[in-house]
């Protein structure tokens, strides 16, 4: 199984200003670039710690065959885009929508086979199975506050310390991050 990203997404749910006044940057322009990166690396790694996208982003699951319920691995759910399986010829085929079920509801989304049903067969190789799927909460506003101040904590600890080594000084981890990100953190499955 793997999960690759395919379409990452096209904004933020932290704007440079709410990132640059959280960090009390003046207007000056000169660490834009800066902390536009930080943003991105705040939210990868918040994405990380939860199994969430924050925002529309497509990804690719693959797996060595039909198993009986595909759970996806990123939260919320909003589509899936296609379900495509190689034969047992070799033959890459698209299987109908009305083949199978999909729960927007559950922690992870899940696809079954639709009623009466059976998954078809698959060749027996690696990677066999690929559900494309775009998941993430709708915009940047739609993002829960407890992940986007969890994003704002990590961006002041990158800010902060741009080193990979900090000498001559005790670190003490913020748990404040981790209680802020906690509820929203799927479960292992």
């Amino acid at each position: 199984m793997s999960l690759v990203l395919l379409t990452a997404p096209t904004e933020e749910p932290l704007s440079l200003t709410d990132a640059k006044l959280h960090l009390r940057i003046d207007d000056s322009t000169a660490e834009d670039a800066l902390v536009t990166t930080l943003i991105q690396a705040s939210r990868d790694y918040v994405e990380r710690q939860t199994g969430r996208a924050l925002l529309p982003q497509q990804w690719a699951y693959t797996l060595d065959s039909f198993p009986c319920v595909i759970r996806i691995r990123r939260a919320p759910l909003i589509s899936i885009d296609s379900i495509t399986y190689v034969d047992p010829n070799g033959a890459t085929q698209t299987l109908a929508s009305d083949q199978y079920e999909v729960d927007l509801v559950s922690p992870f989304g899940e696809i079954r086979p639709a009623y009466g049903v059976v998954w078809p067969y698959t060749r027996v190789q690696r990677n066999a199975v690929t559900v494309t799927f775009t998941a993430g909460y709708a915009d940047a506003e739609s993002v829960p506050s407890g992940l986007r101040a969890a994003m704002l904590l990590m961006l002041g600890e990158l800010y902060m310390n741009r080193e990979a080594s900090i000498v001559g000084t005790i670190i003490t981890s913020n748990p404040a991050i981790h209680a802020l990100m906690s509820p929203y953190v799927l479960p292992v499955v």
